[in-house]
């Protein structure tokens, strides 16, 4: 072992593999194996350049090192972003089934807690409240269609209203 630690010719190949681990992280799905291998070689190239007096060339690859690290780590991280999907709340696109509905009264099927079903012009329809709790068999209105989601309220003209 102290013949690695003290060979300079050995220290700088351990920095190289390291970088080399580095690279392929990036490249290759290794599950954080390879770098956790660039990690180790990096440590011992650097720790072995300490330990043979070299503290400026070791400190040098020490910035260089983490410099590097921190490059590919916000490169990895631009590269898992998915840009070309959309979030549920921008979905564009309604069913042509329920475009209609908004405006149209119905009775619950089930209790809605906030999701459940209703009778709407006879069709059986998945509906949500606004977060209101409503019973079953109770008159309710379609305020909105967002996506796929038909968002309905209590009607107002019930008598059993919260």
């Amino acid at each position: 072992m102290d013949a690695l630690v003290n060979d300079s010719f050995v220290a700088g190949i351990f920095l190289i593999a390291g970088f080399i681990f580095l690279i392929l992280e990036v490249f290759v799905p290794s599950g954080g194996i390879l770098g956790l291998l660039s990690l180790g070689s990096t440590v011992f190239g650097i720790y072995a350049l300490f330990h043979q007096g070299h503290t400026f060339v070791a400190f040098l690859a020490m910035v260089f090192f983490l410099a590097s690290f921190w490059a590919m780590f916000t490169f990895m991280i631009r590269r898992l972003r998915f840009p070309a999907t959309l979030p549920p709340d921008t979905a564009t696109s309604v069913d042509h089934r329920i475009a209609d509905l908004v405006g149209r009264e119905g009775v619950t099927l089930t209790p809605l807690r906030p999701a459940g079903m209703a009778s709407i012009d006879g069709r059986k329809v998945d509906v949500v409240t606004l977060g209101d709790f409503i019973k079953k068999d109770i008159p309710i209105r379609v305020v909105d269609i967002s996506g796929n989601r038909v968002v309905v309220r209590q009607h107002e003209t019930s008598g059993d209203v919260k």
